[in-house]
């Protein structure tokens, strides 16, 4: 009787984040998760693995806040992890035509406005710094 080898982990493609927020925009705090668990499997994942993580470019989520949100993560996590920002990223799609803030609080808008990342801020979605931050 032979039997079957586990299946190796892999940690989830941008592609497969994309999928799992698709099934959840009703549920903001799912959201919130699904991400801190893509930046958690990518800073845990290889030099060699990361690019695969983030050249699987994603489908549409169904909101446009969250597919830049998508766009300015991988541009921020590529360039800060030395490795070419996949073109997907660059697509009108990736970009606001209004800003958009992930707190409804003044304090919290007003510490994103100081400390959101280039690649958030210049696709109009401001996120404080901390919350990027593996959990």
């Amino acid at each position: 009787m032979t039997s079957a080898s586990p299946r190796a982990y892999r940690p989830m493609t941008i592609g497969a984040l994309a999928a799992h927020m698709a099934g959840a925009l009703a549920d903001e705090p799912r959201l919130h998760r699904l991400v801190l668990e893509f930046i958690t499997e990518y800073g845990d994942a290889s030099d060699e693995e990361r690019p695969r993580l983030l050249n699987d470019a994603p489908m549409e989520t169904g909101d446009r806040r969250w597919d830049a949100f998508l766009g300015a993560l991988v541009e921020h996590l590529a360039f800060h992890g030395d490795l070419p920002i996949p073109t997907w990223t660059g697509a009108p799609a990736r970009f606001l035509d209004r800003w958009w803030f992930l707190s409804d609080t003044p304090a919290g808008r007003a510490e994103a406005m100081v400390t959101a990342p280039a690649s958030f801020m210049r696709r109009g979605v401001f996120i404080e710094r901390r919350d990027l931050e593996r959990a």
